[in-house]
């Protein structure tokens, strides 16, 4: 029979040894394989537990946080409702003039509707 998932049969493989930490054993391993960079392997482990999803999935998190944070303390300034209802028909309060000069100049509002 094979050596089991997460260990390794050395020689002749009457004799099954845990696999060590930083390394992981498929069924069938004659010697521990390295876990690759970035994963982690526990004692015992049949597959690397790579962590570069995770990572990325954070990240995605913290950027997703940022964006809504940053719209809703510079685009939206004050009160959502309170503005709307004071400006019906527009949903964003232009908080700086000259700013607002330079949107009247761009013509991308006239294109949209």
């Amino acid at each position: 029979t094979p050596c089991p998932y997460g260990y390794y049969c050395p020689g002749s493989g009457d004799t099954k040894i845990k696999c060590p930490k930083g390394s992981y054993c498929p069924m069938g391993s004659i010697e521990p394989r390295t876990c690759p960079s970035p994963s982690l392997c526990s004692a015992g482990s049949e597959r690397p537990r790579y962590l570069l999803p995770a990572i990325l999935l954070v990240i995605i998190g913290v950027v997703l946080v940022l964006v809504v944070v940053a719209y809703r303390v510079w685009l939206v300034p004050g009160d959502f409702k309170a503005d709307y209802a004071a400006y019906p028909g527009e949903l964003l309060k232009v908080p700086d003039e000259s700013l607002g000069r330079f949107l009247s100049n761009v013509s991308f509002a006239s294109s949209m509707g």
